[in-house]
């Protein structure tokens, strides 16, 4: 099966994806990105961490081709340390901001930039996240994050929270930003028109493979475009029923992993 995989390009989440429930990478999902790296194929990241966040996976994925992270906000190579693209918040999102910080008093706020989380609020989700994470970050008032280089915002709050917060931001209609559920209990403010899917055309761009020979699974919204746009969208069995319905392939439970399984019906549909 030498180099039957050429041409292939495999992007994948992270969380509930690839990662297990206790944030781990099998061995079995391991053992299978290095069998598909052997017979030609380019493996990749998307997720919605930060640059800092996903470094703690790098040396054992051995990612060296670029990845998308910030929910399509960005396409940064960790082989050459450099960011290849990025779209950034307007900060017209600072005003945003303001309005969840004073009409929601219980939801966590975060704002991610290339090299710091900016912590506008605490609470127990956010607490958790940083803790589970190990992440760097400043705790500050909104005035005091600096004007630039916003990446994202992240709302963190109650699932049974959710759709009343999700139905407030909506009816706001802002133009210039696009808000995606990105978890049970978060709640993600990007650029306008930012997503994983339409990051994939600059990965495209830069890796040489086409959209069509991209094969890209996740499991949650913020995983739909993608899923959508690639040439193979793959979604896993503990996903939402959405994003099944969209899926050319499902896989198995992020917890049996799902990333061996994927490889595996892959060779058995291009051999």
């Amino acid at each position: 099966m030498q180099n039957s995989m050429a041409g292939w390009l495999i992007v994948t989440d992270m969380d509930g994806t690839l990662l297990t429930t206790d944030k781990h990478i099998s061995k079995e999902n391991l053992e299978a990105i290095d069998r598909f790296r052997s017979e030609g194929g380019k493996f990749t990241v998307a997720t919605g961490r930060s640059i800092p966040s996903l470094e703690h996976y790098v040396e054992e994925l051995k990612l060296d081709t670029p990845t998308i992270l910030y929910n399509g906000g960005a396409v940064y190579d960790y082989k050459s340390r450099k960011m290849l693209w990025h779209s950034l918040l307007n900060q017209t999102a600072r005003a945003y901001l303001q309005d969840v910080y004073d009409r929601f008093p219980s939801v966590g706020i975060e704002i991610l930039m290339e090299d710091c989380i900016y912590v506008v609020r605490l609470n127990d989700i956010v607490s958790k996240h940083l803790d589970t994470e190990k992440l760097a970050y400043v705790i500050t008032t909104l005035d005091e994050v600096p004007k630039d280089g916003w990446f994202k915002a992240l709302f963190a709050l109650q699932p049974s929270e959710m759709d009343e917060f999700e139905s407030y931001l909506l009816s706001k209609g802002y133009p210039d930003v696009t808000f995606v559920r990105s978890f049970t209990h978060y709640f993600e403010m990007l650029p306008e028109g930012c997503s994983k899917g339409g990051a994939l055309k600059h990965l495209s761009a830069f890796t040489g493979v086409p959209v069509d020979h991209i094969v890209a699974i996740g499991d949650y919204y913020n995983d739909y475009e993608m899923i959508r746009k690639a040439g193979i969208g793959v979604t896993v069995e503990n996903a939402p029923q959405d994003l099944k319905d969209i899926a050319r392939m499902v896989v198995c439970h992020n917890d049996d992993h799902a990333l061996a399984d994927l490889i595996e019906k892959l060779e058995q549909m291009v051999c």
